[in-house]
């Protein structure tokens, strides 16, 4: 009988459809029925909460959080200038480190909403099913993938800490920032009576303003640990590839992919909460397609 490979990414506040899709999914399934449809989650970044919340029974947690308890202080534009400013500063041989700058994103505060609002990480770890988390391991410079089962309030932590936006002491850091969808993961996990559900937080697109972004990302991370650079040079790429692979798949009925649409309002550091609501609502109505889908998947 085949089952369900599921991947929920990431993408900073943007995450907040994800937030939607699983309320949606918890409003439309038991826990019971999901796992035993199931065959692993995979996840990245923002992803890993929105998992945790499905599989705890907490569905509402991840999408509160965005919504009320990161509108101040979360996202730092000024930080975000600074690390670039140093980044390139360093690059040019001046004494500055990116670390020494300022935060861009305030992780401490995402995981102190997470204890506040009573995330159950005990549930998490009594999951019946794998929940891959996606990580990069700074130390041998690749991509890992961990069981969030195993140690979830930490994995979590390393999978949301986004480098150059904020100093990790930790040895991974998030995977997502660097592998794009990691669609050669999925589908060594399936079977091949086996589907694929992925929830991607933002439209498959990228433009030029993307691009200057990345150019960013990839000068201002290589001072921070030397041969990132050209990873994050080479995702846009990956990504280009790896989403022609999933539409492949939705052609042969074996796959589901689900975003937003281009035109909605939430971006990688939005706060504002009306424009994350329509967002959260878009994830919510999308979530009965995923349902139908996962429930004819064996058929």
């Amino acid at each position: 009988m085949g089952k369900i490979v599921w991947y929920f990414g990431g993408g900073n506040t943007r995450s907040i459809y994800g937030s939607g899709i699983v309320k949606g999914i918890a409003d439309r399934m038991t826990r019971e029925e999901l796992f035993e449809k199931t065959r692993c989650i995979i996840a990245g970044s923002g992803g890993l909460v929105n998992v945790a919340g499905l599989v705890s029974g907490q569905a509402e947690i991840p999408g509160e959080v965005c919504m009320n308890d990161l509108q101040e202080g979360f996202v730092s534009y000024w930080g975000a200038i600074n690390r670039i400013f140093r980044g390139f500063a360093k690059k040019a041989g001046m004494n500055f480190e990116v670390n020494d700058g300022p935060n861009c994103v305030e992780i401490d505060q995402l995981m102190k909403s997470l204890r506040d609002r009573g995330m159950n990480y005990k549930a998490v770890e009594k999951c019946p099913v794998p929940i891959k988390g996606k990580l990069f391991d700074v130390k041998q410079m690749r991509i890992t993938y961990l069981d969030l089962r195993t140690d979830p309030e930490r994995i979590l932590r390393q999978g949301v800490s986004i480098s150059p936006y904020f100093t990790s002491k930790e040895d991974k850091i998030d995977g997502e920032a660097l592998e794009p969808l990691g669609v050669e993961y999925m589908l060594s996990q399936m079977r091949p009576e086996d589907k694929l559900v992925g929830v991607m937080n933002y439209p498959p697109l990228k433009g030029v303003k993307h691009s200057l972004k990345r150019w960013l990302e990839s000068n201002v991370g290589e001072e921070v640990y030397p041969g990132i650079g050209e990873i994050i040079s080479k995702k846009d790429e990956k990504f280009r590839r790896e989403v022609r692979v999933i539409k492949q798949l939705v052609k042969e009925g074996r796959a589901l992919l689900s975003h937003p649409p281009k035109s909605d309002p939430t971006r990688s550091r939005t706060t504002d909460r009306r424009k994350l609501e329509i967002t959260y609502a878009t994830g919510e109505r999308n979530s009965e397609e995923i349902v139908e889908f996962v429930r004819n998947a064996e058929n």
